[in-house]
């Protein structure tokens, strides 16, 4: 379900009001209701939700309702950014559209949410036991901050009071008690575990070989191959900050000449002559293949005289100023600093661990296991969209098509899930 797009639908709830009013920092998940309707709650002349409930609902999940309220302050809370990494940049965008579609992904993992605290509901345990575990967790709290005082004040730091909170805690137990037993980690209320997760194997030696066989670097790297690498450092040198591409070619020079001779470390000279400041902390590139380094060669240096000079350097050496190029205005490389390279060092290439390594061989089986989660949560999410009510009818409609079940696995087929890329190093 995370690959869901449903536009046409969340276009429609946005048009209803949900980026019209400015966000709020530090509002409460769960606000009050207004003592009147507030008419920008009500949708659009286009919309088509033709909302009659009032009070900026913009979605019906079970017995959960998702206010508009509740969307914007999840946005800007950074609530979800654990499993939306991209958030911080959407949030702080000032692209309307881009804003847009985080509250789009906001919506979409709040409903996620819902779903999973619908089924932590539907597997029957006691509300006498999750009272316990709530109340609990509040007296925890009054331990830890001196009292029920100083816990409400606590609280009220965070946007809830003690009763919000306790929905909000009671809610986050039947979401992570119904993910447990999804995916065999818990039994569920007859003390029973209804997923087996062991791992064959066979099918534990057929990821092996799929991955040590694979035709991308990135998979081979999960099986502890790795290829030639280089280490490089690096001295940036702004033509903006230098005033000039004269002035920064002397000053390069004269740093590329004091290296060679000894009498200064490419550290150094990152922390005494990079401009702009912020760029210093990249005066040392994570190791790079020789795929990595021409690929940089082409997109920030314009040409092929960085990956020559890297590919025929010997540890030690320092390059000729080399001319840093990036994207501009149509997407033109414009000219931005002068570099100067050291190759530290070239790390030789390492073949793949072998299948009896018995640590490889638990990284194997929680890398299968964690895909096998992933594909058990998606699939129950689906079930449980199909059977529990949701307004407006096209926001299901939109979430239950069919690319919304893609990659999940089916217990039971003995197939082996999709390889999870490698850890090839990124280009800076």
């Amino acid at each position: 379900m995370r690959g869901m797009h449903p536009v046409s639908l969340l276009a429609s709830v946005l048009a209803a009001g949900l980026v019209a009013a400015p966000p709020v920092l530090g509002q409460s998940p769960t606000p009050p209701p207004p003592s009147a309707p507030d008419e920008t709650d009500r949708p659009g002349p286009s919309a088509e939700l033709e909302f009659a409930l009032g009070d900026g609902v913009v979605a019906v999940v079970g017995r959960h309702l998702i206010r508009r309220n509740d969307v914007l302050a999840a946005f800007e809370g950074g609530y979800f950014e654990s499993v939306l990494p991209e958030l911080g940049d959407l949030r702080r965008a000032t692209d309307p559209g881009l804003r847009r579609r985080g509250l789009e992904k906001v919506l979409i993992e709040m409903l996620r949410d819902h779903l999973k605290t619908e089924g932590g509901r539907l597997q029957g345990f006691g509300q006498d036991a999750i009272d316990a575990m709530v109340d609990r967790r509040i007296a925890d709290l009054q331990r830890d901050y001196g009292g029920a005082a100083g816990a409400s004040e606590r609280l009220r730091g965070s946007g809830y009071d003690p009763a919000s909170f306790g929905r909000r805690h009671e809610e986050m137990i039947l979401r992570v008690t119904w993910e447990r037993m999804a995916t065999g980690r818990a039994p569920g209320p007859l003390g029973r575990v209804n997923t087996d997760r062991f791992v064959p194997p066979g099918l534990l030696a057929l990821q092996y070989q799929n991955l040590a066989s694979s035709p991308r670097a990135e998979d081979r790297a999960t099986v502890g191959e790795t290829p030639r690498r280089y280490v490089l450092e690096q001295t940036i040198l702004g033509l903006a900050e230098y005033r000039s591409v004269e002035r920064a070619q002397e000053v390069a020079e004269r740093i590329r000449a004091e290296i060679l001779a000894g009498g200064l470390t490419m550290e150094r000279a990152a922390r005494e002559f990079t401009l702009p400041q912020e760029r210093v902390q990249d005066w040392r590139i994570d190791p790079l293949s020789e795929p990595q380094v021409r690929a940089l060669a082409r997109s920030r240096f314009d040409g092929t005289e960085m990956a020559a000079w890297v590919l025929g350097a010997a540890p030690g050496d320092v390059s000729p100023p080399l001319l840093l190029s990036l994207p501009g205005p149509g997407g033109a490389l414009r000219p931005r600093a002068l570099v100067v390279m050291r190759l530290a060092e070239v790390l030789p290439p390492q073949p793949a661990r072998r299948f009896e390594d018995q640590g490889l061989q638990a990284e194997l089986t929680r890398s299968i296991q964690a895909d096998w989660d992933e594909a058990r949560v998606e699939q129950g999410l689906y079930e449980l969209l199909e059977a529990t009510y949701v307004y407006p009818p096209q926001l299901k409609a939109d979430l239950l098509r069919k690319d919304s079940r893609a990659g999940a696995q089916p217990q039971g087929t003995g197939a082996a899930p999709a390889p999870r890329a490698g850890g090839a190093a990124g280009v800076r």
